[in-house]
């Protein structure tokens, strides 16, 4: 005879074995996403920054800088950094007079 409950508690072992099981094997992928979704709100925002600033390096370029540095840790890795880089032929065009403040 069976206990009553005894075929509940196989299903939540079994249960609970699969979610760990799913979570162990998607990890990586949760962490991949979640930094695909960081990079785009990253480079949307270093974008509006540079549309709304004026001509001026210090205001349009240090201030994100400082900022990817402050996130990441190392600017040259920051999705910041490479958008500055395809903006700064729009905003300093060549042969247009930089102006530093």
């Amino acid at each position: 005879m069976e206990l009553p409950g005894a075929g509940y508690r196989e299903f939540i072992g079994e249960e609970t074995k699969r979610k760990w099981q799913w979570q162990r094997r998607n990890e990586e992928e949760a962490k991949f996403w979640a930094g695909i979704v960081q990079g785009i709100i990253g480079i949307l925002v270093t974008i509006l920054w540079e549309t709304i600033t004026p001509v001026s390096f210090v205001i349009a370029v240090l201030p994100p800088l400082w900022v990817a540095w402050a996130l990441n840790g190392n600017i040259f890795k920051s999705p910041i950094f490479y958008t500055l880089l395809l903006m700064f032929p729009l905003k300093f065009p060549i042969g247009y007079s930089i102006r530093w403040i």
